[in-house]
């Protein structure tokens, strides 16, 4: 075998060896989409809007000047149609899904601290995980992202997904 016929092996090797590693990373990710959510004073962006029943992580950026205290629920109102009691989104009966899954028939509940739901202070970005959505509750609908700081909501700081079946 000449020197040419081994140099050509060793690159076909390398190059299916490439192939093979950027496929195998290109799969461990899949089913993850991250949702970005600019929280702006008075208005939010989120990009994707629309995605398939799959695990999402939040990266919530504050590119605006106040202080923003994202909430993520799953719900059947419109968007800017959620209840609100006192300036902020009132969650009684409302499925929270980040930061902290869970229903509450009573809000606040009774063990309830300011502390519960995370600040996110201008010029910080945040990413948070939730478990995979899907896997009973919360699982596919509409999910509405809101700022939950007295008179946020009100001012248009929110924003909306969906997990649909069989949308990526």
């Amino acid at each position: 075998m000449t020197t040419l016929t081994k140099t050509k092996r060793i690159r076909a090797r390398l190059l299916s060896a490439a192939v093979l590693a950027l496929t195998l990373s290109s799969c461990s990710g899949m089913g993850r989409t991250v949702i970005e959510v600019e929280m702006n004073d008075g208005s939010w962006r989120m990009n994707p809007t629309e995605l398939g029943d799959e695990e999402v992580t939040f990266k919530f950026a504050n590119t605006g000047s106040q202080a923003h205290q994202p909430v993520v629920i799953l719900t059947s109102l419109p968007a800017d149609e959620l209840p609100v009691v006192d300036g902020s989104v009132h969650l009684a009966n409302i499925h929270i899904f980040w930061p902290g899954e869970g229903d509450f028939a009573d809000w606040p509940p009774e063990d309830w601290t300011e502390d519960m739901l995370q600040v996110i202070e201008p010029g910080q970005t945040v990413e948070a995980t939730p478990r995979k959505a899907g896997e009973g509750n919360p699982g596919l609908g509409t999910y509405v992202v809101f700022c939950y700081l007295p008179g946020h909501y009100e001012r248009g700081e929110f924003g909306v997904f969906q997990l649909k079946d069989g949308t990526s």
